[in-house]
């Protein structure tokens, strides 16, 4: 999911325009919350360069908007992700549309978990279910109680 959304300013030029906040389609697909005709033809930019402001980026780097570059323009069609990887099992319509998991806190002796960290990690537990739903366009929730 993490990633910049970009814009093609045309002329082999493009623009990072946002922070990813939300699965994409091709994410969801992958899920199971989405069905391969409801994925839109997508890009990737091959050979990215010239980026503006001047300075290294890497595949790696933390997402950025406003960073402009050169490269081209690469439409990948869910039909090239099928061919290549296969259909997605079981399919959108019987794979679960909800994930189970839970937040654990470590520590060590030097550091013990402290009510502040427990509650901390509990506020942000929380905040995830609502996250999920959100960044799933309400096709997927998540359940991170315990029983």
């Amino acid at each position: 999911m993490e990633g910049n959304a970009i814009a093609d300013l045309g002329g082999g030029r493009f623009e990072t325009v946002d922070f990813t906040r939300r699965y994409s389609p091709l994410d969801q697909y992958a899920m199971g919350l989405r069905a391969a005709q409801e994925v839109p033809t997508f890009f990737y930019v091959d050979g990215a360069d010239d980026f503006r402001p001047n300075r290294p980026y890497k595949f790696s780097s933390s997402p950025e908007a406003g960073v402009s570059f050169t490269g081209v323009r690469r439409n990948v069609r869910i039909e090239d992700v099928v061919a290549a990887m296969g259909a997605r099992e079981p399919d959108a319509g019987r794979a679960s549309h909800s994930i189970r998991l839970a937040f654990v806190l470590v520590s060590d002796r030097g550091a013990p978990a402290t009510e502040a960290r427990t509650a901390a990690v509990a506020r942000i537990r929380k905040r995830f279910e609502r996250f999920f739903r959100d960044a799933t366009g309400g096709r997927g929730t998540a359940d991170t109680s315990l029983p």
